[in-house]
């Protein structure tokens, strides 16, 4: 079985300004510019072939879905499971609040346990960032497909590989 996460690409605009706050390697807990992403449902290990019974109502969401403006106001310090994290924090709002809304009902269709954790939209820059800083960076980009990304296979260059993606194209 695979680790899966629906998530938001990172648009273009947003993806060349992060690349020039980027330094290390993933050997030094960088992420991949390849691997950025914002993740809204994190499922983990789960069968493939149950979770492709939940993609039919992930395509209807979606299409009535709006594309959602991702606005990074900054890079700061972010608590990780290993210690600080450095990511670019991004702006909640409408669009990908009810993003997030359908994907927790993805999450009950799933017979997924609740997520404890309050959403704080961050694309992770840096897995280990103890001296992570605040930096202001405004930066903006309609996010405008959402991806179901499982792992990539060892040697592959990237961490995640994208399984399938719809279009948000709902007003």
């Amino acid at each position: 079985m695979e680790r899966w996460f629906f998530a938001l690409p990172v648009p273009p605009p947003v993806h060349a300004g992060l690349l020039q706050h980027h330094h290390g390697t993933p050997a030094l807990g960088a992420e991949r510019p390849a691997d950025w992403h914002l993740t809204v449902l994190f499922i983990g290990v789960y069968p493939a072939a149950a979770l492709a019974e939940l993609l039919p109502q992930v395509a209807a969401d979606c299409a009535r879905l709006a594309p959602v403006p991702l606005e990074v106001d900054g890079l700061v310090p972010f608590p990780g499971v290993s210690g600080p994290m450095q990511v670019a924090r991004v702006r909640d709002n409408g669009p990908l609040r009810a993003l997030h809304g359908c994907a927790g009902q993805w999450r009950n269709r799933l017979d997924l346990a609740p997520e404890m954790r309050r959403f704080r939209p961050h694309i992770t820059l840096h897995r280990q960032a103890p001296q992570a800083e605040h930096i202001a960076l405004p930066l903006s980009g309609l996010a405008d497909r959402l991806g179901l990304y499982g792992r990539a296979a060892k040697g592959a260059g990237q961490r995640y590989r994208l399984v399938a993606d719809w279009a948000l194209s709902g007003t």
